[in-house]
């Protein structure tokens, strides 16, 4: 093995051939109408956006001081095209039906009663673009008992019980992070690339949908899974550490640690840790005493043996050596808004082997480009 190994670094490195040279953006060419608010749904346009789409970005000028409508704008509409359209006036149902004919992806999480009152059911849709695709953000899947309703993050996460493990029985809690809404928004660019592949297949437009509560319901899927003899133990509540005695969070003096072991022998043949207790709940107890003494540094060195696993918890919102690692690992980038001003907000974060993802240019304030020459609403 070593004799073929050492062969194989002695060996030049073969060319890429020129076909298989980095191409154009994945979604290059493609129009995009985004008419989402909130979070869910303008994260996937600005995902759409990352792969390279012409994303037009619609909102309603009557709700300019609404908080809610306009959550999330600054971190969420990256690349995308900003302008103010009122789709109930004249003017304004005109301009969309210009746009509609023109799009390749009709994005929108309108209420369903609102597609048949603004004219833009998937029938309608068609009729003036017989090839256009159809995505849908909702709080339920179409054709549920649910399909009707509307709702947040927090109804999200009640529907699969997340928000009971994050808090507890008596009182569930949201989570502090969107967890939901930027996994719909993930889930509803993962249909509309399918879709836009399909076509190129078919030549046929589709309806794709994701929703919260089915984003919810596969992050939560181990914990939904019935069967005789199951035992509904898992960790919750705010004060859960981990899975297990052996597979938990510890807390050092200077932050915290994640560590995973086989088995409590492997952490007693340490020569610091030969007294801890053979007992795993002992042990675990005795460890997170001794945790708070040492770096945690310090401690991913010391625990590094085989059949341990130990890793450094990280808080990309609190430091400035922890945004640099996010910025080193392209997850985090800080950049002036127009209009707005420097804000911190996610990287494009896809990758594609040979259609990279680009980094779009800085959300503007919000209806910034609305007197642009080619849309004069």
């Amino acid at each position: 093995r070593a004799e073929i190994l050492a062969e194989v670094e002695t060996l030049p490195a073969k060319a890429v051939p020129g076909s298989c040279q980095p191409a154009e953006p994945a979604l290059k060419g493609i129009k995009v109408l985004d008419l989402c608010q909130v979070v869910a749904g303008p994260t996937c346009g600005r995902l759409l956006a990352e792969y390279g789409a012409e994303v037009l970005k619609i909102n309603n000028p009557n709700l300019t001081f609404n908080h809610t409508a306009l959550a999330g704008h600054e971190t969420q509409n990256n690349g995308k095209t900003c302008v103010f359209l009122d789709l109930k006036s004249p003017d304004g149902k005109k301009l969309l039906d210009s746009f509609i004919r023109e799009a390749d992806v009709f994005h929108c999480n309108f209420a369903q009663a609102a597609y048949e009152h603004l004219g833009v059911t998937e029938e309608q849709l068609r009729e003036k673009n017989p090839n256009i695709i159809l995505s849908q953000i909702n709080i339920h899947s179409l054709g549920g008992g649910r399909e009707w309703m509307r709702g947040h993050e927090d109804l999200g996460e009640a529907v699969s019980g997340m928000s009971c493990r994050y808090g507890n029985s008596v009182k569930p809690e949201t989570l502090p992070l969107l967890v939901l809404d930027h996994m719909t928004g993930q889930m509803g660019c993962l249909g509309v690339l399918l879709a836009v592949y399909g076509r190129l297949c078919s030549g046929i437009g589709q309806r794709v949908q994701a929703c919260l509560s089915r984003s919810s319901t596969l992050a939560q899927l181990p914990f939904m899974l019935d069967y005789d003899g199951k035992v509904w133990d898992e960790p919750a509540g705010p004060e859960a550490k981990g899975y297990g005695p052996l597979d938990r969070i510890f807390k050092a003096k200077d932050g915290w640690f994640y560590l995973v072991a086989k088995d409590t022998s492997s952490i007693r043949s340490i020569p610091l840790l030969a007294g801890l207790p053979e007992d795993p709940t002992a042990l675990s107890s005795a460890l997170e005493a001794r945790a708070a003494e040492g770096s945690v540094d310090a401690w991913v060195s010391l625990l590094d043996v085989p059949g341990v696993t130990v890793r450094r918890c990280r808080f990309y919102q609190a430091e400035p050596p922890e945004e640099d690692y996010a910025k080193a690992k392209g997850l985090t980038k800080r950049e002036f808004h127009p209009g707005v001003g420097m804000l911190r907000t996610t990287h494009g974060a896809g990758r594609l082997s040979l259609t990279p993802v680009i980094s779009v240019y800085p959300s503007p304030a919000p209806g910034a480009d609305t007197d642009q020459e080619n849309h004069p609403v």
